[in-house]
């Protein structure tokens, strides 16, 4: 691995020893994995419905991040794992709320004419700054642009919706406070989370750069990722009226006792 990294043929060495070492968790997210999948076929989605077609693809998102967790902490990039995760919990915050509160999903697509405007602001001052080298649009057209979006805003009377608002809606600004705060770190790459990478002294000096695969917080991430999938496969349960078989009760039971062990 000294030449290419994660890139390398060994790696798989250490995929089969990961998961060797934590076994139950893998064993508990593929099994989850399944179940979640198995729900998926079950959803019944129509046009008229936004709220439905909201989650549903939603839904289709934290299953993909789920997956993407999984398989980074098999090759041991927990950071990248982090990242993902926190995309996770953002998904359910956003589930949840759609289920908590149908309405709620008319302010979720609304926020996409905010995006615009901010959109439609950067290519202005790009225009200005003869940055923008397309014949169209033109300052003047992006400027028109600027202010129809803008009276839409008014009529619409729509507001910014931020993470927190939507974890708040959903129920859930705890996770907001703790887990999705703490993982902000890595995302955006601050001092403290850079000194992971590396290896001090007892007196805090540096003896070498930390790199290669990572297990040390394996259990941690996938386990928060099952509690996150928990939540979402619950709130299917409510949205689509979807009853939750047998084996749920299994997969329920397992979560439980892991969280209690760790």
């Amino acid at each position: 691995m000294e030449n290419t990294g994660f890139l390398s043929k060994d790696i798989e060495k250490y995929k089969e020893n990961h998961r060797t070492k934590n076994e139950r968790i893998f064993q508990l997210c593929e099994t989850l994995n399944r179940y979640s999948h198995s729900l998926m076929w079950k959803i019944k989605v129509t046009n008229e419905y936004l709220p439905e077609i909201l989650f549903a693809c939603a839904y289709v998102r934290v299953m993909s991040n789920f997956q993407s967790i999984i398989i980074l902490a098999e090759y041991g990039l927990i950071n990248e794992a982090k990242i993902i995760l926190r995309s996770l919990v953002e998904g359910m915050f956003l589930i949840v709320a759609i289920t908590k509160e149908k309405k709620y999903s008319q302010k979720i697509v609304e926020q996409d004419i905010l995006d615009r405007e901010k959109t439609c602001k950067a290519i202005r001052r790009n225009i200005i700054a003869g940055i923008h080298k397309l014949e169209k649009p033109t300052l003047y057209e992006i400027e028109k642009q600027i202010e129809d979006i803008k009276i839409e805003i008014k009529e619409k009377d729509i507001k910014r919706i931020n993470k927190r608002d939507l974890s708040i809606a959903a129920g859930l600004e705890s996770y907001y406070d703790t887990i999705y705060h703490l993982l902000s770190g890595t995302v955006h790459i601050n001092p403290r989370d850079l000194e992971q990478y590396l290896n001090l002294t007892e007196e805090r000096k540096i003896r070498e750069i930390k790199w290669g695969p990572d297990i040390e917080e394996i259990e941690d991430i996938l386990f928060a990722s099952v509690e996150t999938m928990v939540f979402v496969l619950e709130s299917i349960s409510n949205m689509f009226e979807i009853k939750l078989e047998e084996e749920w009760a299994s997969i329920y039971a397992e979560y439980k006792a892991f969280g209690a062990m760790v």
